[in-house]
């Protein structure tokens, strides 16, 4: 009687645990890149929805918005724009312009007239592919308004584990 594994049996093992650690890899990488693109998800997210209530707040006091081309005459048509600047009520002016949108560096920048100083709103971690402001001229009875239009990309987390999210919020101006 033998007391030793064949040479048949030996193999069918080590078969089986290759399986086994392929299966087993493939789930932890899976679980790896989920984790890195929720991680991407929520910093994007973050960045740009703070981008956008950032630029609503400022805009929540603003009596005009100043584009070029004017969108300020009543009963003109709308004007897409990527910078703009605004006045409040007390003569506080400021503005915001998209910088080398779709680039390695696509950022958003808070231009603060009154103090002289700006600020990027977005993270260096974050590209923006698209950034536009879309000003409404005030009619009757209907302030100036502003739809704004912010995609943001993880620059750090590319492909599979990137994630792209986007932001749309209009604005309308208080009517004095």
């Amino acid at each position: 009687m033998k007391n030793a594994f064949s040479l048949i049996e030996i193999l069918i093992v080590i078969g089986m645990f290759a399986v086994l650690g392929v299966v087993i890899s493939q789930s932890t990488i899976t679980s790896i890149r989920s984790s890195r693109k929720s991680d991407s998800v929520i910093v994007t997210r973050e960045n740009v929805e703070l981008a956008a209530a950032t630029i609503e707040r400022k805009l929540r006091n603003a009596s005009v918005i100043f584009t070029n081309p004017p969108c300020s005459t009543q009963g003109g048509s709308a004007v897409t724009i990527g910078t703009f600047t605004y006045e409040t009520q007390d003569d506080t002016q400021g503005g915001f312009t998209c910088n080398n949108i779709g680039e390695a560096n696509g950022r958003l920048t808070f231009n603060d007239i009154t103090n002289g100083t700006n600020a990027d709103l977005t993270s260096p971690d974050i590209m923006l592919t698209q950034c536009q402001f879309v000003c409404t001229p005030p009619n009757v009875g209907v302030p100036q308004s502003l739809d704004v239009v912010l995609v943001g990309v993880d620059s750090l987390q590319l492909g599979v584990e990137g994630a792209e999210i986007s932001v749309r919020t209009k604005i309308n101006l208080r009517a004095y």
